[in-house]
């Protein structure tokens, strides 16, 4: 059965009461003790073990009971010892709450119109205290605890989705956060082939307003060398259904009209059902490394060059070498017959003048003095000769 709780008692009960999920604390608050009472026997008799009921008279009491208790609704009378219920309701509001307190008010019949306005004010629901019933009473706090439950679970659920919404919207301005700090393009398109995201690098990229290419195709701004390969990428992607391990490299169009190199990393993006419903992708331009690779290769081309050319002079080398090897033989072989032979002469001629072969006469002596100097101006022609090759 119900029991009306005293100081004494109260703190037991509703610790004992706590470990039921369908016990409901009520406050009641009215000045006469009677009509308290009045109301816990409706209630005994219209919905036993269904409340706990904690009781004040006073305005004071009745804000004490409610810090310390937190019941789940109140039973307010219009008058009380120390004031009124306009008070406590205007106290009720002035709390740090985060769920709407059910308010029952209880009002005379000539009183009805202020209770009205109060309801308007935000109090839940009124009777009028002649015409309350154990059924009446029963009904109006069982439905008034069902109707702010709704009314808490629907605030709770638009609490819940406006945090989710700050959330999104929190983690929306971190991701444009990012991405303008990113030096690569982020960009996202159907799956035609359309930009339907493009990321503000667009422009620092590649000097094309991002307005100017929303809603047209991907592939008109990639060389006509390099469209095939660029496609055939994207058809792997959405056909095989994962990411792709190696990037695509193609040339990009730019605003002037040139094309820049850039390196693509693209996968498919999917719904909740995991239906496929755009691409998107990251662009890097890469026209530094194509640059220093080209230069790389050039510069291994120039050093086979090289390598070939010392490899011909070298050959060239031992070319002449080896035709100076034999020209000195040669020389050499030259100078000493010239020598021998000369020297046989020179030898012959003095034996002529010294008179070995018989008296000369002066004309054959003029004539063997002529042909001593010419050999011996021979002699020395073919010396220099041969100094000079020495030399060279």
């Amino acid at each position: 059965m119900l029991l009306v709780l005293n100081d004494f008692t109260l703190q037991l009960v509703l610790n004992t009461a706590s470990t039921s999920s369908m016990t409901t604390t009520l406050l009641i608050v009215d000045d006469s003790e009677a009509t308290r009472r009045k109301y816990w026997s409706y209630l005994t008799s219209v919905r036993p073990y269904k409340y706990l009921t904690l009781e004040a008279d006073t305005l004071e009491k009745a804000k004490a009971l409610y810090q310390d208790k937190q019941p789940d609704m109140v039973l307010l009378g219009w008058k009380l010892v120390d004031g009124d219920g306009a008070e406590f309701i205007n106290w009720i509001e002035q709390q740090e709450q985060t769920r709407l307190l059910p308010i029952l008010l209880i009002a005379n019949q000539n009183d009805e119109s202020m209770a009205v306005q109060i309801t308007q004010q935000g109090i839940q629901d009124y009777l009028i205290k002649e015409y309350v019933t154990p059924e009446r009473l029963g009904r109006s706090l069982d439905h008034l605890l069902e109707r702010v439950k709704l009314m808490n679970a629907v605030a709770d659920a638009v609490k819940l989705r406006k945090r989710a919404e700050e959330h999104k919207l929190e983690h929306e301005a971190k991701f444009l956060s990012l991405v303008q700090c990113l030096d690569d393009l982020i960009w996202t398109s159907d799956l035609k082939g359309n930009f339907i995201y493009l990321s503000p690098q667009f422009h620092e990229l590649f000097g094309w307003e991002t307005n100017d290419w929303l809603g047209k195709s991907i592939v008109n701004l990639v060389h006509n060398g390099d469209r095939h390969r660029f496609t055939e990428h994207i058809e792997n992607i959405l056909t095989f259904d994962r990411h792709a391990e190696m990037p695509v490299e193609f040339r990009h169009l730019q605003k002037d009209g040139s094309y820049v190199w850039v390196s693509g990393h693209m996968t498919a993006m999917r719904n909740a059902q995991g239906d496929v419903i755009a691409v998107q992708g990251i662009c890097r331009d890469i026209s530094d490394r194509i640059a220093l690779a080209y230069a790389i290769r050039e510069r291994r081309l120039i050093e086979t060059r090289l390598h070939e050319s010392n490899e011909a002079l070298a050959n060239v080398n031992q070319e002449l070498i080896r035709a100076a090897q034999q020209k000195k033989e040669f020389l050499s072989d030259i100078s000493h017959k010239l020598r021998t032979s000369l020297n046989i002469i020179l030898g012959s001629i003095e034996c002529l003048q010294d008179g070995v072969y018989g008296n000369l006469n002066e004309k054959q002596r003029d004539v063997l003095q002529t042909i001593e100097s010419s050999e011996n101006h021979l002699l020395e022609l073919i010396n220099q000769v041969v100094e000079f090759s020495k030399s060279e």
